[in-house]
C-alpha cells in the first residue's frame, strides 16, 4: 500500500512511476492525485501548480482511470467529508462521509487509511472498506492530536452503531463486538 500524501511534487525523478508499478493500493486524496499525475506527466520533474481551484482537479473517475493505468490495482480517493471512492479489479464504490464537528484533521488520513487496509486484509470488499475507513477517519477528526487520536476497532463499531447502522462481520470480528478479539489485541492498535 501507499499513501504518498501533501509532498508527492517533491519525490525524486521518476520514483513515483517506478513506486506506483508496484503499488496494489494507492490510497490519496482529490489534490494529492493531481499532484502525482502532475508530477508523472512532467516525466518526475518537479512543476509549479498554477492551476489552483476546483476546477483545476479532474473529476474522480477520471483521476482512479489514470491512476490504476499507473499500476495500483485498487485506488482510494479520500474527499473528507464527502467521504471516499475506491476502484478495483471488480468495479467502483463510493461510500459518504459522516457528519461530525471536527476539532483536528492531523490524524485523519492515517486512520482512514489503517481502517481501510485492515478491513481489506481482513477479507472486506471494498465497500465495507471504504465505510469503516470513513467511520474511523470521522472519529480521528473529533479528537485533537495525533495517535491518540487513532480509534480502535471497537470505538469504530460503536461510532457506527450511534448512527444506526450494524457494524459488519469484519469489525464485529476485530472488535471483540460479539466474540471478536479483545481491544488490547486490537490490530488497529498494533504498535
Amino acid at each position: 500500500a501507499f499513501d504518498p500524501g501533501p509532498l508527492a511534487h517533491g519525490a525524486p525523478e521518476g520514483s513515483l512511476e517506478r513506486v506506483l508499478a508496484q503499488t496494489t493500493v494507492l490510497l490519496l486524496t482529490e489534490a494529492e492525485a493531481g499532484d502525482v499525475l502532475d508530477r508523472v506527466a512532467s516525466g518526475g520533474r518537479p512543476t509549479p501548480r498554477t492551476d489552483v481551484g476546483a476546477d483545476a482537479v479532474p473529476g474522480p473517475g477520471a483521476l482512479i482511470r489514470t491512476l490504476r493505468g499507473l499500476g495500483p490495482q485498487v485506488v482510494v480517493l479520500k474527499r473528507g467529508p464527502a467521504g471516499a471512492v475506491a476502484a478495483g479489479p471488480d468495479g467502483t464504490v463510493t461510500v459518504p462521509g459522516f457528519p461530525v464537528t471536527v476539532r483536528d484533521t492531523t490524524a485523519a488520513g492515517d486512520a482512514f487509511d489503517a481502517a481501510f487496509l485492515v478491513a481489506l486484509a481482513s477479507g472486506a470488499d471494498l465497500q465495507t472498506a471504504l465505510l469503516l475507513a470513513n467511520a474511523a477517519g470521522a472519529l480521528a477528526v473529533t479528537r485533537v492530536g495525533t495517535g491518540t487520536a487513532l480509534p480502535g476497532a471497537a470505538e469504530v463499531a460503536a461510532f457506527l452503531e450511534e448512527r444506526g447502522m450494524a457494524p459488519p462481520a469484519v469489525l464485529r470480528r476485530l472488535s471483540g463486538v460479539g466474540g471478536g478479539i479483545p481491544e488490547t489485541e486490537d490490530p488497529w492498535r498494533a504498535g
